[in-house]
């Protein structure tokens, strides 16, 4: 199979994001692959999701939110975005703005996830936790 240069990169991210073909989980060095991924080719959403992927899990909401919305973005731009795919994306944004105690956007996010894929119940919990936070903070 010929990749190109954007998915060589976005496959090696994926190996020291997963530890797959052989190598060990490294994610400073997966997100240098999802990041040179994406400077060959912006418009790469998995990139910018595995990207967001890496930031979320160093804690790092605010360039997780901007990778995700990226993703999200460049998808649909692309036009090759399946609904449960997208909720996914949206699920994850949702999870950044909940780490960061941001109630309403997460809410906002959840809901937009549940409602492309219904099937997502991580996302349904997570929007019930919302709307009790919700209506414990107002």
């Amino acid at each position: 199979q010929n990749l190109t240069q954007a998915q060589q990169y976005f496959q090696q991210g994926r190996e020291y994001h997963l530890g797959e073909g052989g190598r060990k989980v490294d994610l400073e060095k997966a997100l240098r692959s999802y990041l040179q991924a994406l400077r060959v080719d912006p418009r790469f959403y998995e990139a910018h999701v595995n990207a967001g992927k890496v930031y979320y899990k160093r804690k790092d909401y605010r360039r997780a939110k901007g990778h995700f919305s990226d993703a999200i973005k460049s998808a649909r731009s692309r036009g090759d975005i399946s609904p449960e795919a997208e909720a996914r994306i949206s699920y994850d944004l949702g999870g950044c703005y909940y780490k960061e105690g941001s109630m309403a956007e997460a809410e906002k996010w959840f809901r937009g996830a549940v409602g492309q894929d219904p099937s997502l119940l991580e996302g349904h919990y997570n929007l019930i936790t919302c709307c009790i936070r919700l209506s414990q903070i107002t």
